[in-house]
């Protein structure tokens, strides 16, 4: 696939520039047989993706539910996110 993201049907996220840094940043060989940091990983990685989708297309209606009961802004957690960096 291609990385241009201005083509939905052909763009992949994880061919983009922010994706393989992302990557990067996960990358531990002495955790890696440790199920918390799998957790935490995996966690972090559907994070990416929904911010992703979010920066892409607005904020979802599952988003907006997810918002309303948690009582907490999406563009909130990304910045939580950013910091947590």
């Amino acid at each position: 696939m291609t990385s241009n993201p201005s083509d939905p049907k052909a763009y992949n996220i994880r061919d983009s520039i922010a994706y393989q840094i992302e990557e990067q940043i996960f990358e531990c060989p002495a955790l890696e047989d440790n199920p918390l940091f799998q957790k935490l990983r995996n966690r972090l990685r559907l994070f990416f993706n929904q911010q992703e989708d979010f920066n892409k297309h607005g904020i979802s209606q599952q988003q907006k539910e997810q918002d309303l009961k948690a009582g907490v802004d999406f563009r909130y957690k990304i910045e939580l996110n950013k910091s947590l960096k």
